[in-house]
């Protein structure tokens, strides 16, 4: 019977063989794919993903890689997603100095 239970509850009971893990909706492949393709297509706003996305994708493939026919792909999207957010906070960052200094030089 499906039954929608905190993350520690499913770990919890998929340690102990008591259960099998269906991914939430947002870390289906298809999802997660056009969560990357908006990442790329938007660089000055990120995709609608759970807050921790990257921590509960790891802990689910860690203990549920058998319950998940494309566990690599899954992982293989989730990083793709992780290095692009993280080139628009390096970018963000680099622009945030360069103004810093632009308004240095004018005072």
């Amino acid at each position: 019977m499906p039954v929608e239970v905190p993350l520690w509850v499913a770990a919890y009971l998929k340690k102990r063989d008591n259960c099998f893990i269906k991914l939430p909706e947002w870390l289906e492949p298809d999802n997660l794919q056009a969560s990357l393709a908006e990442e790329r297509d938007n660089p000055d706003r990120f995709s609608a993903l759970p807050h921790h996305y990257v921590e509960i994708a790891k802990e689910l493939l860690q203990i549920a890689s058998d319950d998940l026919p494309e566990a690599n792909k899954i992982r293989g999207l989730v990083a793709d997603i992780e290095d692009v957010r993280r080139t628009k906070l390096q970018t963000g960052l680099r622009n945030l100095e360069i103004g810093r200094a632009s308004c240095r030089e004018r005072v």
